[in-house]
């Protein structure tokens, strides 16, 4: 990424990671980290990264948006590029995770038999490595 380009926050958590290229650390991060081209850096440094992000989140692609996309309780609707997936789940709200080191879900509408909406793996994880 052009020097230009690169927001302070963007370069500050590169500068903190630098120690640990290349060892195939996961950070799981506040949203306010979770820029795409953030996470394209951080993937070539090998350095895996999950996080939620805001709807309307800079970068992520507005096809899947809530308002693009009416989803039902238990959807699971995955968009890739590269490298990163975005993963949109619908449980009592919609859910975006932006992430580099988990295998995008299959997609679909997945309850168990009491109606409640099955957490995908990558959500899973995240909820189980951020601290409240």
């Amino acid at each position: 990424m052009a020097t230009q380009e690169m927001t302070a926050t963007h370069g500050n958590v590169l500068e903190l990671v630098r120690r640990v290229e290349g060892l195939g650390h996961k950070l799981h991060m506040d949203s306010y980290f979770s820029l795409p081209a953030l996470f394209v850096d951080l993937f070539r440094r090998k350095v895996n990264c999950c996080r939620t992000v805001c709807n309307d989140r800079q970068g992520r692609p507005k096809d899947i948006s809530s308002r693009a996309i009416k989803a039902k309780k238990g959807n699971i609707i995955t968009w890739v590029r590269g490298n990163q997936s975005v993963v949109h789940w619908k449980d009592k709200r919609d859910v975006y995770v932006l992430t580099n080191m988990h295998t995008p879900p299959v997609e679909g509408n997945f309850c168990d038999k009491s109606g409640h909406a099955v957490t995908p793996c990558v959500t899973e994880d995240y909820n189980a490595h951020i601290p409240l």
